[in-house]
């Protein structure tokens, strides 16, 4: 029997407007993806790590709606429609 999990986020953050700098692997590339689609307003990456399944999560983001523009050395995302 599988267990169900649910998340339950009491209180939001109305605005973060820090930079955080870690060094650039595969992992922190996918989390930061993802982290950035969720978050209204713009949102930059950068030192992304360019291997082929990081580009694949781009691609899954983009045909999710999430506008992202890549640009020389980083990766902006924008609010979802």
């Amino acid at each position: 029997m599988k267990k169900k999990i649910s998340v339950f986020i009491n209180k939001k953050i109305k605005s973060l407007r820090k930079n955080f700098t870690v060094e650039s692997d595969k992992s922190i590339s996918h989390r930061s993806l993802l982290i950035a689609s969720q978050c209204i307003g713009i949102s930059k990456v950068d030192n992304l790590l360019e291997s082929e399944d990081v580009k694949n999560t781009i691609n899954c983001l983009k045909k999710l709606g999430v506008k992202i523009t890549k640009k020389i050395k980083h990766i902006l995302f924008t609010e979802m429609d």
